[in-house]
C-alpha cells in the first residue's frame, strides 16, 4: 500500500510541474546554465498528503539551502536540480524527510547524503555565501504562479532591491517581479554571492521578505561543512548521481 501512494504521488508530482506559467513582460525567462545554483522542490505534505512547492539553492555536493517553512510536515522531498523548466530538470533527486535540518527562518535539506557530480552536469553548480551582509539590490530568480494560481513552471529573474531592517529581515522591493508562496527558500544573489532567502511573499507593501545568509553563516558551515567562499569539491562516484531524461 505504501509502495502504491508513492507510486501515486510521483504522478502528482509530474502532473504539477505541466502548466503554464505566468511571466511580466519585464522580468527575463531564464536560459539553462545561466542560475546553475538554482533548486525547484516539490513537497509531499505528511499530515494532508498535499504537494507544496518551494525553492533552494545548491551550496555543496550534498547540500542545498531553503525557507525553514518549506521544510516542515515533509514526507517525501524532490529535488530538482537544473530546472529553468520544472517538467525538463537536469538531474532529480527522491527523498525522505531524514535530511532535514531548521534553525528559524532557514532550512538546509541533503538527500541521504547522496551528492551531485558537478563534473558530470555542466549546468548544476554551487553559489557562494555572502559574508558581508545585504547590498542595496541583488538577483532573484523565481517559478512564480500559472494563470489557476498554481505553481509556475518556468524560471525567471530580475533584478530587486534590498533593504536591510533593524529585526534582521530584508525586504525586497520590485516593479517586475513578486515572490509567491512557491518561491519561498529561493535565493537573492548580488555580485556572485548569495545574500539572502526568500522567507516571505510579497504583498501589497513590498515584492517580499528575505532572511540574510550572514546571520546563518556559522550554523550552516557546522551543519554541512561548507566554507562560505571556498566550496570543498569531493569527488563523486557516478552511482550516487541519478540522471533523468
Amino acid at each position: 500500500m505504501k509502495g502504491f501512494a508513492f507510486v501515486l504521488l510521483c504522478a502528482l508530482v509530474a502532473v504539477q510541474g505541466r502548466s503554464t506559467a505566468v511571466q511580466s513582460a519585464s522580468r527575463e525567462l531564464a536560459t539553462l546554465g545561466e542560475n546553475p545554483y538554482v533548486v525547484h522542490l516539490r513537497l509531499a505534505v505528511s499530515t494532508s498528503g498535499l504537494l507544496k512547492t518551494c525553492a533552494a539553492s545548491v551550496i555543496s555536493p550534498s547540500w542545498v539551502l531553503t525557507a525553514a517553512s518549506c521544510l516542515e510536515d515533509n514526507r517525501y522531498v524532490w529535488i530538482r536540480f537544473g530546472a529553468v523548466n520544472v517538467a525538463n530538470p537536469t538531474l532529480v533527486f527522491e527523498a525522505g524527510n531524514a535530511g532535514v535540518r531548521v534553525l528559524n527562518n532557514l532550512g538546509l535539506y541533503t538527500a541521504n547524503n547522496r551528492a551531485v557530480d558537478f563534473s558530470q552536469a555542466a549546468t548544476i553548480a554551487p553559489v557562494a555565501l555572502s559574508e558581508a551582509g545585504v547590498s542595496d539590490s541583488g538577483k532573484l530568480c523565481v517559478f512564480g504562479a500559472n494563470s489557476e494560481g498554481g505553481p509556475g513552471e518556468l524560471l525567471s529573474c530580475a533584478t530587486v532591491g534590498l533593504e536591510a531592517q533593524e529585526d534582521g529581515s530584508v525586504i525586497i522591493s520590485s516593479d517586475d517581479v513578486s515572490a509567491t508562496e512557491f518561491d519561498l527558500g529561493a535565493a537573492i544573489v548580488s555580485d556572485g554571492v548569495q545574500v539572502g532567502v526568500v522567507t516571505g511573499a510579497g504583498s501589497d507593501d513590498n515584492a517580499g521578505v528575505a532572511t540574510s545568509v550572514e546571520d546563518y553563516l556559522s550554523w550552516i558551515q557546522e551543519t554541512t561543512g561548507v566554507n562560505s567562499n571556498s566550496l570543498a569539491m569531493p569527488e563523486v562516484a557516478p552511482s550516487a548521481v541519478k540522471f533523468v531524461n
